[in-house]
């Protein structure tokens, strides 16, 4: 099973993603704790969130998870990831890349870290 979120409209300010990719029943459990956890404690910075979602997911398998936020009076995107996944932004026909630290939310994060 996958869950995914990152698939968000940007229409307000501080708008949250995440995204949880994984399959079978454990993968299901981490995935349904993190959207939980990414409900609950939405409205933090997005490395605040990240590491809400990683001590959250410590009975869990874990996941690779991350998290943006869009700040369009900033006109810009701060992302917090860790895993192996990765944001991309699309605009004006140009692809600019946001990257994720190593580790697996709930067990082995060393670092959680924005970037915009």
């Amino acid at each position: 099973m996958q869950v995914e979120l990152a698939r968000c409209q940007w229409r307000s300010p501080a708008k949250g993603c995440a995204a949880i990719p994984g399959d079978g029943p454990e993968a299901a459990e981490a995935s349904v704790e993190a959207v939980r956890l990414f409900r609950r404690f939405n409205g933090h910075r997005a490395p605040v969130l990240l590491d809400y979602i990683h001590g959250g997911l410590r009975a869990t398998r874990g996941a690779a998870v991350s998290v943006a936020r869009y700040q369009p009076a900033a006109g810009k995107v701060i992302y917090s990831g860790v895993g192996n996944v990765a944001g991309v932004i699309s605009a004006n026909g140009e692809l600019r890349r946001m990257v994720s630290m190593p580790g697996t939310a709930g067990h082995n994060v060393r670092k959680i870290q924005a970037f915009d």
